[in-house]
């Protein structure tokens, strides 16, 4: 088996909610080497927005803009990594 340097993400369930087993609720969390210029972007940007997308920096300007019935962001690395962690947690309850 290969080392990894973080354990091996896991999907949250019903159990995992609830917080009955807190050393397993959490998946190890990739921060982007450019983070300091996406926080830049969105305290500049002046239009209104619901969020920001932190695969391809970009604003995320209204609901219509997140894949159906998901909360990940409609641009093309939204699209991927969709499609990378399908079926999982991703579709809102």
């Amino acid at each position: 088996m290969p080392d990894r340097k973080y354990p091996r993400p896991v999907r949250c369930s019903a159990r995992h909610r609830t917080h009955e087993h807190p050393d397993k609720d959490w998946v190890p969390l990739q921060v982007p080497p450019n983070l300091m210029e996406i926080i830049e972007a969105y305290l500049t940007y002046d239009k209104p927005k619901v969020g920001w997308c932190l695969l391809c920096n970009s604003p995320i300007e209204s609901e219509d803009d997140f894949i159906p019935e998901t909360d990940t962001h409609n641009c093309a690395k939204g699209r991927r990594f969709h499609q990378s962690v399908q079926p999982s947690v991703l579709v809102r309850a």
